[in-house]
């Protein structure tokens, strides 16, 4: 099925809409943590909305509404920095410097951080710097 981009963009803020309310409604104890996993797996399918994607990754790590799985965890995870998420290549990042859940990589955690850090994160810019001053980033 071809989508212009209008359609693509109103899809968009659909899954934008479906996420935040999703989580604003878990955080708030409306939803349950099962509701809320089925609710941002239908955002994430086909990996098209990013944010979703993270969104999953930390449901799967953490095991909310779901068992814990690394390796779908990790996945998303990847899938979600590759498609830009600020956070996503933030913890990714934090991943790879503090060789957690995965191992080690001080030049693939600088890649993410700045990556995250470009877009504003300022926890990835907080961590990059040090990085740099330590002479490991």
């Amino acid at each position: 099925m071809h989508m212009d981009e209008n359609g693509k963009a109103q899809m968009d803020e659909s899954m934008k809409n479906l996420v935040y309310n999703t989580l604003a409604g878990f955080e708030r104890g409306i939803i349950n943590e099962y509701l809320a996993f089925s609710a941002i797996s239908m955002a994430a399918v086909g990996g098209e909305y990013p944010p979703a994607m993270y969104y999953l990754s930390q449901f799967y790590h953490l095991g909310i509404g779901c068992d814990i799985d690394e390796q779908k965890s990790l996945g998303m995870l990847k899938q979600s920095a590759a498609g830009g998420v600020a956070e996503a290549q933030y913890r990714l990042g934090l991943c790879y410097h503090n060789g957690d859940r995965l191992p080690q990589d001080l030049e693939k955690a600088a890649r993410w951080l700045t990556s995250a850090a470009e877009q504003g994160h300022q926890d990835a810019a907080d961590l990059l710097a040090d990085c740099r001053l330590r002479g490991t980033g």
